[in-house]
């Protein structure tokens, strides 16, 4: 591929076809990046909250939210490689 084919196709150009069909790759990064974040911050409180409703101690609170982190992040990575592959091909 020639060097000027391919500028063509880089997003970010204003008014190349990569750009007029579909965000650009780094925007819709970031926002998938907020989802594994979003995910893992509910899970910490989450699980923390449902430590302390069951009347646990502070090592309880923080296992249980530790716990609820990491699986919530993993749901997050899942949901953001789904939706990477759905919406970037």
């Amino acid at each position: 591929m020639s060097r000027r084919a391919f500028t063509k196709l880089r997003p970010g150009r204003v008014g190349s076809a990569a750009t007029d069909a579909a965000p650009r790759f780094d925007q819709v990064r970031e926002k998938t990046f907020v989802i594994v974040i979003g995910a893992a911050v509910f899970g910490i409180v989450l699980g923390g909250y449902t430590a302390r409703k069951r009347g646990g101690r502070w090592p309880d609170i923080a296992q249980y939210a530790t716990a609820f982190g990491i699986a919530f992040c993993l749901a997050g990575i899942l949901a953001t490689i789904t939706l990477e592959r759905i919406f970037l091909g």
